[in-house]
């Protein structure tokens, strides 16, 4: 019925293992012994057993195994007397590893067929591991791999130099180093060498190294790796600068250019600019500045600040810079003012608004305005005057007066005027013939209209100055030429007026019309009652010493007139010709009267008829005449009866 619930347990190495004893359970490879002690019942008593031995029992823990392995594409570089394989070894129990396995000897590799002259591309050598030893692990060193030559490293170190600055570029050399196997760049197997640079030029900057690095090396059983160097590079000497002395100038002209001159420059170095100050120099005031002077004088031109192109060149390559004066002279100016000359004008133009140049005149100074003055050249009349011409003729314009707007006539020794020219030429006028004309036949010196056009403003002919008007004159006429013939030309010439020309060159044709003659009816007289008269006229205005006998196409007019024997006397009856005609006339026609004269007494005596008896019937009334008109007939009169003698009868209309 007792039980023993627990007891206390002890390890202890056996054999060749050293442990505890110890109340923990060994972990380590080796041989234990287990040994029990102080039962612990849970039932029951020790005190129920006189003794209670405990016999120990055994535990062997046993060595892992671990993997040795050559790593696998190893190469070794060329020349190597002895090299160490590369190998890994696994399988380590929790977190040991080689560094803190207990005991732990690392295994050993080793390659069959190499050695130290073996060349980079010769068949792959094979590498195998062995031995190896650790408290708690065995090794396993089956494994192999192969392993090939690489190049073996040199290192190309190039050569510091030294220049000072400008120089050229210096001859860049090297180093080689780590050859092996007593060899060198004169027998090494497919050796090409290096080149060597660097950016070093004439003009790096002194005091910056500048890197010279190498490339390009080949070698079969070699690889290159570069080291660097510098050139030093030292500044030079002290730069002495010198401003140019131009030549003497005139005051008013450009001041040149500066320029400088040097020395102890380097040979690439190239001046862009320099700063450049004025200063009077002897009897010249004038205070530092870099504006230059003007007005005449001797300065001194101090250079300063001197600018180097870009990439070539600064001042922090020397030592010292050293700026050496120039001098500048500037010499009294004459000042030339001329009139400019205007392009020509037409008379009755507008003439351009006139300007002048100056030669010789300070930058800074300016003129203002100068007074105009006008005389005529050549032919010309006219002025001087401060008044522009109008009229047609060439002019010269003399300036005179400069007024300066800014400086002043005092900073010049002489001012002298040149004149300049202006031309105002005659403006065109235009002669037209009147077109339409014509010429009465015969006529021996005819005057052809024209027109003239062209005049300016309110001037005509009438009024323009020196005018003489041009002549017109027809060619193939005379005074023969005959109605109908083909018309003849009309053209004019000449013509003269101080403005103006003439432009003559239209023409125009005219033709013959017909001479006016006059026919004039021949006045006549005759008594009341006669025949009527013969009517004549006469013909004036014949030409060419022609006449009704000879004019070409001839008919006389005819005359007549209302006159009749009974027209009545003291009344004139107009005589009139017409239809008259002649090849080359025309007619107009003056009428004439016939004057008609009354006839002396006409006498009328009434009848006296046979008496009649009284109761009988009156007798019809008669009457004849004397001294009347042979055409003149009398219709009626009045008959007025009175007594006569003893016969008592008023007079009276009614018969007794």
């Amino acid at each position: 019925s007792d039980r023993i619930g627990s007891v206390t347990y002890s390890y202890t190495g056996t054999g060749l293992t050293t442990y505890g004893p110890s109340a923990f359970a060994p972990t380590a490879a080796g041989t234990y012994a287990i040994t029990p002690s102080a039962a612990i019942f849970s039932s029951g008593s020790s005190s129920n057993y006189s003794t209670i031995t405990y016999t120990p029992g055994t535990f062997t823990i046993t060595k892992k195994a671990l993997t040795v392995a050559p790593t696998a594409g190893q190469s070794f570089a060329y020349g190597t007397s002895s090299p160490t394989y590369a190998f890994t070894v696994t399988d380590f129990i929790g977190s040991e590893t080689t560094a803190n396995a207990a005991g732990y000897n690392a295994p050993t590799c080793s390659a069959s067929g190499y050695s130290a002259t073996l060349a980079v591309g010769s068949s792959p050598f094979t590498i195998s591991c062995s031995g190896g030893s650790a408290a708690n692990y065995s090794f396993i060193t089956t494994a192999t791999t192969t392993a090939t030559i690489t190049q073996a490293p040199l290192i190309v170190s190039a050569e510091a130099k030294s220049v000072n600055y400008g120089d050229p570029a210096p001859t860049l050399t090297f180093v080689v180093n780590g050859w092996r196997n007593s060899e060198s760049a004169a027998n090494a197997a497919g050796y090409g060498a290096p080149t060597c640079s660097s950016s070093y030029s004439r003009t790096s900057p002194a005091g910056t190294p500048v890197a010279i690095t190498c490339s390009g090396a080949t070698a079969t059983n070699y690889s290159f790796s570069y080291s660097g160097a510098n050139i030093t590079i030292a500044k030079l000497g002290t730069l002495t600068i010198t401003a140019a002395s131009p030549s003497a100038i005139t005051f008013g002209a450009a001041t040149p250019a500066n320029s400088v001159t040097s020395t102890g420059k380097a040979a690439n170095d190239v001046i862009s600019s320099a700063t450049y100050r004025y200063a009077g120099t002897g009897s010249t005031t004038y205070a530092s500045s870099i504006t230059p002077p003007t007005l005449p004088g001797t300065y001194s031109i101090t250079p300063s600040d001197v600018v180097f192109a870009v990439n070539s060149g600064a001042t922090s390559n020397y030592t010292t810079i050293t700026y050496t004066a120039g001098s500048l002279t500037i010499n009294a100016a004459s000042l030339v003012v001329t009139a400019a000359s205007p392009a020509s004008i037409e008379y009755g133009g507008t003439k351009a608004a006139d300007t002048f140049t100056v030669t010789g005149l300070n930058a800074t100074d300016r003129i203002g305005s100068v007074t105009y003055s006008y005389a005529g050249t050549g032919s010309t009349v006219y002025g001087p005057t401060p008044t522009a011409p109008t009229a047609a003729g060439t002019y010269s314009i003399t300036p005179s007066a400069a007024v300066f707007s800014a400086g002043s006539s005092a900073n010049y020794t002489t001012i002298t005027y040149t004149a300049g020219s202006f031309t105002i030429s005659k403006k065109a006028l235009t002669v037209t013939p009147t077109a339409g004309q014509s010429v009465i036949y015969g006529t021996s010196s005819p005057t052809y209209a024209f027109s003239v056009a062209g005049f300016i403003g309110s001037e005509t002919a009438a009024n323009a100055a020196g005018y003489s008007a041009p002549t017109c004159s027809a060619s193939g006429y005379s005074t023969t030429l005959a109605v109908g013939s083909s018309p003849f030309t009309i053209s004019c010439s000449g013509g003269s007026a101080a403005n103006y020309s003439f432009v003559t060159t239209a023409t125009t044709t005219a033709t013959i019309t017909q001479a006016p003659l006059t026919v004039s009816a021949e006045g006549k007289s005759i008594n009341y009652g006669a025949v009527a008269p013969s009517y004549t006229f006469g013909i004036s205005g014949w030409r060419n010493s022609e006449s009704a006998a000879n004019a070409t196409g001839y008919s006389a007019p005819t005359c007549s007139s209302s006159y009749t024997r009974t027209s009545p006397a003291g009344t004139p009856v107009a005589i009139t010709c017409s239809g008259a005609s002649a090849t080359n006339y025309s007619f107009s026609y003056v009428s004439a009267n016939i004057t008609i004269a009354k006839l002396g007494t006409l006498g009328i005596t009434a009848a006296s008829p046979s008496a009649i008896t009284f109761g009988a019937a009156t007798p019809a009334n008669s009457i004849t005449t004397s001294g009347m008109a042979p055409s003149d007939v009398i219709a009626s009169v009045t008959y007025r009866y009175a007594g006569t003698g003893s016969t008592t009868y008023a007079s009276s209309i009614t018969p007794p």
